[in-house]
């Protein structure tokens, strides 16, 4: 609060107390309280002088402190109102989103697949048909990207058993399936029906590699 207001509210203050202190009825005590009020108010005043000198004489003697804030910042105005997003950019968003994150998916169902390949050779020709289909479908899904998306984190360790190692691919095919499945209630009508699709394509997948299993 600027000084000056703090010495004027002081004084009002005062005179204030004085009203509401003079006693008495009638004209003689309405004059009484008068002058007690007139009375505190020249007394209110010359007290706010003194600190009034003070704070001058302190910014004389201290020009660095003169220009420090003394305003009570003023209370916050209503919040402003949120951004309005439209409903059907919200639904391009969510389904961008599930795009991707299914495209992920099929990329590393890709690097299992290489993994496996990589550790055991002799499966490369067995497991090269259901790579290409996993292949196919991150194409699907990328199709409206710039470019399909890598493998998130380390590359995957294959089992050192050839049959250990095609059952983890069976399973992840089956995994990856099921999430397609979950996602459905949250996709819109198209992209729900690609993901319906691969997840019906996954699961035939994950069958018959447990079924080719060494």
């Amino acid at each position: 609060m600027p000084r000056r207001s703090l010495l004027a509210g002081c004084a009002a203050f005062g005179a204030l107390a004085g009203c509401t202190s003079g006693g008495g009825g009638g004209a003689g005590g309405g004059e009484a309280a008068a002058v007690s009020a007139q009375g505190l108010r020249r007394r209110a005043a010359r007290d706010s002088s003194a600190p009034l000198a003070r704070y001058d004489a302190t910014a004389s003697a201290h020009p660095a402190l003169a220009g420090a804030p003394t305003a009570v910042p003023e209370a916050a105005g209503p919040p402003p109102t949120p951004l309005h997003v439209p409903e059907d950019s919200r639904a391009a968003v969510s389904a961008q989103g599930l795009r991707r994150r299914a495209a992920r998916d099929s990329s590393a169902l890709l690097a299992r697949y290489d993994a496996t390949a990589s550790a055991h050779p002799a499966l490369a020709g067995t497991l090269t048909a259901f790579r290409e289909t996993v292949a196919s479908h991150l194409t699907a899904l990328s199709e409206s990207e710039t470019a399909a998306p890598g493998a998130v984190g380390p590359a995957p360790e294959a089992p050192a058993d050839p049959g250990e190692a095609v059952s983890a691919l069976a399973d992840a095919e089956r995994q990856t399936a099921d999430e397609r499945l979950g996602a459905l209630a949250g996709a819109p009508p198209e992209l729900a029906r690609l993901l319906a699709s691969l997840a019906a394509a996954g699961a035939a997948q994950s069958y018959l590699l447990s079924e080719a299993r060494p």
